[in-house]
């Protein structure tokens, strides 16, 4: 069998090809690696910067949520066992009979994907025998502006199951 200089052109070619692609591959794989490990460290930067918050910040509840209360007047956390529907809920628990009569629990969103778009804000809420009454209070505000501009607010009564609002 003989081979022409055709031949051995076209070899060199598809070897050279081949080869390209292969090198090509263990570069893509390589930078996959490199993002992957780059994530990692991001994720756990960021949870440390979370865990740093939890514990210097006292009107920290979870991320997105924050309490605007007296921190030495109410106990605040976020309860597993407790919950509607969800991992976790928010609570707020007066300590004793606090002076100060008004906790909140603020959840903040970015609106970036709701811009233009018309939407329904509801929350969840039960109460375990309050001694004073609760109110659901549901806002949508720009940042730029001073105040609300929608608002809704209902009386949540004194002991009450789950409820939407």
């Amino acid at each position: 069998m003989r081979f022409t200089l055709r031949d051995v052109f076209w070899l060199t070619m598809l070897v050279a090809l081949l080869l390209a692609w292969w090198r090509e591959g263990m570069k893509l794989e390589s930078e996959k690696r490199a993002m992957e490990n780059e994530v990692r460290l991001a994720s756990t930067a960021r949870d440390a910067a979370i865990q740093t918050v939890r514990t210097t910040d006292p009107y920290f509840v979870a991320a997105g949520w924050r309490v605007l209360a007296e921190p030495d007047a109410y106990e605040l956390g976020l309860d597993s066992k407790v919950r509607h529907g969800g991992e976790h809920s928010a609570f707020i628990k007066a300590k004793a009979s606090p002076d100060i009569s008004y906790a909140f629990l603020v959840q903040t969103v970015r609106a970036d994907e709701y811009r233009g778009k018309r939407i329904r804000l509801s929350g969840q809420s039960k109460t375990d025998n309050s001694k004073q009454f609760g109110m659901v209070f549901i806002a949508a505000k720009r940042s730029s502006e001073a105040a609300f501009s929608t608002c809704c607010y209902e009386s949540v009564p004194n002991s009450a199951g789950w409820r939407r609002y």
